[in-house]
Formats: structure tokens, sequence, C-alpha cells
């Protein structure tokens, strides 16, 4: 049996829960822009050494500022390049698999690393909110875009927390409601947050939740 929650999937069988993503339109178009910025700025940086590298003999004051200033280029490229890279190691198979036989959750933190954590370990989870807003320049203007995120958490019996996974909107555009959008976006994280808990036999402790409109 499958069932859809936002933009995850969700199949049960007799032993196994997976919960899958469907990554969004919004985050491959942010991950072009922001691998254009950067290439941008990678020619900028090989442009400006190239030409100081090939022109100056002799260290001097303009000199150290140009090369200080590549640096500072390059730099902002591999910043630029983090998302692009974030997005492709971003995974979407078995986000989340409940193994209720070997009683075993198993979350994907990227295409390369998963974290299993067992039953016994596990003492309740916590979800929380956040809002963070985005500054977008765009032909010399400036825009804020308010960023929505809900955390989800392990709580462990040894006091330990670990962040597990983020829930984020899926719109590329600011919706016109955007109330309902962030409700929406709340209840479907305490939705997957509430089944995974449960089949767990445990418990979600929300924090800064109800607030948030």
């Amino acid at each position: 049996m499958e069932t859809k929650i936002g933009n995850y999937y969700i199949s049960v069988s007799v032993h196994l829960i997976t919960i899958d993503y469907k990554k969004s339109f919004k985050d491959f178009y942010y991950s072009y822009i922001y691998l254009i910025i950067s290439l941008v700025l990678f020619f900028l940086f090989s442009f400006l050494f190239y030409n100081l590298y090939k022109t100056t003999f002799l260290i001097e004051f303009n000199t150290i500022i140009g090369y200080s200033f590549s640096v500072l280029l390059f730099l902002a490229g591999l910043y630029f390049l983090l998302v692009p890279i974030e997005t492709l190691i971003k995974p979407s198979k078995n986000v989340f698999v409940i193994n209720k036989k070997e009683k075993t959750l198993k979350v994907r933190k990227n295409i390369f690393q998963s974290n299993v954590y067992p039953f016994e370990e596990v003492l309740n989870f916590e979800l929380s909110g956040k809002k963070m807003n985005i500054i977008m320049l765009h032909r010399g203007r400036r825009y804020k875009r308010e960023l929505l995120i809900f955390d989800f958490a392990v709580l462990f019996k040894n006091n330990r927390r670990r962040k597990i996974h983020s829930f984020e909107k899926s719109e590329l555009i600011i919706p016109f409601n955007k109330k309902k959008s962030n409700k929406s976006l709340k209840e479907n994280s305490k939705k997957i947050s509430y089944l995974i808990a449960t089949n767990l036999n445990k418990e979600v402790i929300y924090k800064q939740i109800e607030r948030i409109e």
C-alpha cells in the first residue's frame, strides 16, 4: 500500500515502512541558478588570477589586493557550488526505512551515508519549527523571502539529540496565501513525524510549532 503526504511517498508492507521523497522543481531551479553564479565567479577568479600572474613581476600593495580579491572570488564560487552539490546528493529513495522485524529506523543523510537507530536506543522524537528571512537581489532591488523549516530530531535515552531531517516548502514562487502554505507544510511535517514515532512506539515533542502561522 502506498500513500502520499506532500512530496513524500509512504510504502507499507508486512515488516517494512519506507518513505521516499520526490525532489521538487524548486530544488533543481535553485541548484541551476547557484551553479551559474558559481561558474561566473570561478571564471572571474581565473581571469583575474591569470592576468595578475602574467603581468606582475614585483610584490606591490595593489598586487596583494588583487590576489586577495581573486581568492575571495574563488571562495565565493565554492560557497555557491555547495547548493547544487547538496541537491545532487540529497536522497530521494528510502529517506526513512522502518524495519519492524529488526526493530531499527534507517535514515539516509545523503546518497552516500545512512544512519541506523535501534528502537531501544530512542527515547522520543522532536519536531521544531523556525523561520528564516533570505534577502534576494533582482535588477538592483532587494526582496525578502521567508523560509520556513521544520527540523525533525531523535532524542536518545542517553540524553543526546540528533537532527535527522528537515522539512521545507516545495513551491518555487511565494504563494499568494502564505498562511495556507505554511499550515500545509506544518501539517505534513507533523503527519510524517507522527507516523515514524508511532511505528516505533514513541512520541513526538512539538517545539515552537503551534505559534508558527
